[in-house]
C-alpha cells in the first residue's frame, strides 16, 4: 500500500514535471515563432527553466546581430541606389539573356527614353539606332554589352553614336561595359554598362575637322 501510494506520487510528479516541462517547450516555440516572423526578441522572464532561458538569451543575441547586419545592408542599399541614381554617368544592367533591368536617370536622359520604356525593351530591339565612329550601324553582335558577355572580358572606351528621339539628333558615347560573373561560375550572367556623354567633344572634333578642310582648300587655291 505504501509503495502503491509512492508509485502514484512519483506517477503525478512526473506527469506534472512533463506538463510543465511541455508548456515550457510550448512557450518557447511561440516566442521563437513570433521572434522570427515580428522581429521582436524573445523575453526570458516568461520561461520557467534556466535551459530555455540560456537558449532563449543566445537567441536574442543572434536575433540582434541579424538585425543590425540588416540595418546595415539596407543603409548600404540605400547608400548605392542614391548614388546610382543621382550619377552624372549613364549606368544600365543587361542580362546575358538580353533583359535590360536597371537604368539611372541620367542614361535615360542620354538615350531620350523613360524608364519603363527601356525596361520594356531588349537589347537585340529593332527600335534600337546605333552607329559606329564610321557612320556605319552596328550589328548586335558588336555591341559592346554583348562583346563583354561572350568574350568575358571589359571593353572599354567604346565610342558609338544613339539616336536620341527626344533631341531628335544623335548622341555620342563613350562606353564601357563590364561583366560580371556569380561566384563558381565562368560565363556572365549580367553586364554593368556605363555612358557618358561626349556630343560635345565629337562636335568639336567636327569642326575641327571642316576648319582643317576649309585651310588645306584654301592653301591649294592661292596663287601664292
Amino acid at each position: 500500500s505504501l509503495l502503491f501510494a509512492l508509485v502514484l506520487v512519483v506517477y503525478f510528479w512526473v506527469r506534472r514535471l512533463a506538463g510543465t516541462i511541455q508548456n515550457g517547450i510550448d512557450t518557447f516555440s511561440r516566442f521563437c515563432i513570433k521572434a522570427a516572423t515580428e522581429n521582436i526578441l524573445i523575453d526570458p522572464g516568461m520561461l520557467k527553466f534556466q535551459e530555455f532561458i540560456d537558449i532563449a538569451l543566445s537567441t536574442n543575441m543572434m536575433l540582434e546581430g541579424q538585425r543590425q547586419a540588416t540595418e546595415e545592408l539596407v543603409k548600404s542599399e540605400g547608400k548605392y541606389r542614391t548614388l546610382f541614381e543621382n550619377m552624372v554617368h549613364g549606368v544600365f544592367y543587361q542580362l546575358s539573356g538580353g533583359a535590360l533591368v536597371d537604368v539611372n536617370q541620367s542614361a535615360l536622359n542620354m538615350l531620350g527614353m523613360l524608364r519603363d520604356e527601356f525596361l520594356g525593351m531588349r537589347f537585340d530591339d529593332p527600335a534600337w539606332k546605333i552607329i559606329g565612329e564610321d557612320g556605319l550601324p552596328l550589328g548586335v553582335e558588336e555591341y559592346p554589352s554583348m562583346v563583354a558577355m561572350q568574350t568575358g572580358k571589359p571593353v572599354i572606351n567604346f565610342v558609338a553614336g544613339v539616336f536620341n528621339r527626344v533631341k531628335d539628333s544623335w548622341v555620342w558615347l563613350n562606353i564601357n561595359a563590364i561583366p560580371q560573373f556569380r561566384p563558381g561560375e565562368d560565363k556572365p550572367f549580367q553586364a554593368f554598362i556605363t555612358l557618358h556623354d561626349i556630343t560635345p567633344r565629337k562636335a568639336m572634333e567636327r569642326a575641327l575637322r571642316e576648319s582643317e578642310e576649309q585651310f588645306r582648300t584654301l592653301t591649294d587655291l592661292a596663287p601664292v
